[in-house]
């Protein structure tokens, strides 16, 4: 039957924009009309378009860091052209969306899902990160949020002109909203101001939340509202805001408090803690990273749940605080946290298992207390010698067939260290000075 033919066309479309609109025609052609679930479908369409743009933009920026390392490799496009050449996509990717929205609020079959739909693909617009253009790279980010709140704003004002139910923001649509503020990189100016919107956001749900005595359901605040606002906070910390990484906390315990009053959908995850550890870590304050660190180990031993489990990004964020804030006690901090790591990674955790951004923090928190520092590890078939000069931040690099390295530099202040491999690990098995 025709009603048989609609479905099944609906159910195909599923693949990319362009794949979605030749079967939309076809069903046209068929006598077959368009409705909800069809347009919704193309929207979604446009939303896994967005996030494909987005991946090859940030394959595209690994390749061109692989490139600068690697002089023999071809040119490739400037990050400049391959930036055009993404927001010329994304641009396209929007108008389409919202000609597909204004062509079903004028078919008036318009509802929750389309509306969440789009503000979803507006703010996946990614922006350009160079330093060199920080305001016009803030005026971009704040125009996508901007658009994305007026179709927020679009659907609530529809909503309370006709009170359809089936155009009502609930809580997927203020995740959207929120989430928005909080995906733009934390490199881009205006990250406190963008954090402080997504917390209103959130009280304004916990509002609407609370006027139903039993609760309104559609608009409760989920893991993902509370963690999106604390993710923000935590990219504003970048800018030296240490209230910004307070009121991450804050958020923080506010949600282990609700979890342990019975609200189970607030329950704070790995990630969660993570971007509060990496909040306090860019701020300078270790001791609070480790804090929430030793929070995570102590509610993991106590529930078993592994979303609380501490992995490797946990304590190297922690190590990388120390390391930030620097001094003899905070080395000596630094390197137990990494002997932690290891012991756990030896008795069978591979969860903690200590890699390269962990011996460097480590390694850069050992230059405070040490003039030259040198460390020799294993390099394809060969072993490389890496000498830093704390005194004036330069590394010397050089290929070597010893296992240990030496140097006699000025004033008669060295550190020398012997790494043994273990597998993919490296402990170190003599230190002198």
């Amino acid at each position: 039957t025709l009603e048989e033919d609609a479905t099944t066309n609906e159910e195909l479309i599923g693949g990319a924009t362009s794949n979605a609109e030749r079967l939309i025609q076809r069903m046209m052609q068929k006598g077959l009309t368009p409705n909800d679930i069809t347009y919704n479908t193309l929207l979604r369409c446009i939303s896994k378009d967005m996030d494909l743009v987005g991946r090859e933009n940030l394959n595209n920026q690994s390749k061109r860091r692989d490139n600068r390392s690697n002089p023999k490799t071809e040119s490739k496009p400037s990050a400049s052209v391959s930036t055009r050449t993404t927001q010329t996509h994304q641009n396209l990717l929007v108008q389409k969306a919202e000609s597909i929205l204004s062509k079903m609020e004028d078919l008036q079959i318009a509802n929750t899902i389309s509306y969440n739909t789009m503000i979803s693909i507006l703010s996946k617009q990614q922006h350009p990160t160079s330093h060199n253009s920080n305001n016009n790279n803030k005026n971009q980010a704040e125009e996508s949020v901007r658009q994305a709140e007026a179709c927020f704003h679009r659907m609530l004002s529809l909503s309370t002109a006709t009170s359809d139910e089936r155009i009502q923001p609930d809580t997927c649509s203020f995740n959207s909203l929120i989430g928005a503020y909080a995906k733009i990189g934390a490199s881009i100016p205006g990250a406190k101001e963008r954090a402080i919107r997504a917390e209103d956001l959130l009280r304004q749900m916990e509002n609407l939340y609370r006027e139903n005595p039993e609760g309104n359901k559609s608009v409760k605040p989920d893991v993902v509202s509370y963690s999106s606002v604390v993710s923000a906070y935590a990219k504003a910390s970048r800018w030296g805001e240490e209230g910004c990484a307070l009121k991450a906390l804050e958020i923080l315990k506010m949600m282990e408090e609700l979890y342990e009053g019975g609200e189970e959908g607030v329950k704070p995850n790995k990630r969660t803690y993570t971007a509060v550890i990496n909040a306090f870590a860019r701020t300078g304050q270790p001791e609070n990273a480790e804090m929430i660190l030793s929070n995570m180990k102590r509610r993991y031993e106590l529930s078993g749940d592994v979303s609380l489990k501490p992995d490797t990004i946990c304590f190297t964020s922690t190590i990388d605080a120390y390391a930030k804030k620097g001094g003899e006690e905070a080395a000596e901090r630094a390197e137990n946290l990494l002997h932690e790591m290891e012991n756990l990674y030896n008795m069978g955790d591979k969860d903690v298992k200590p890699n390269t951004r962990t011996y460097s923090a480590v390694i850069s928190e050992l230059l405070v207390e040490f003039y030259y520092f040198f460390i020799v590890v294993p390099y394809h078939n060969h072993t490389r010698v890496f000498g830093w000069n704390s005194g004036n931040g330069k590394k010397r690099t050089a290929k070597s067939s010893g296992k240990s390295g030496t140097n006699s530099g000025r004033n008669g202040i060295h550190q020398f260290l012997w790494f043994q491999r273990s597998g993919t690990q490296y402990d170190i098995i003599q230190r002198r000075h």
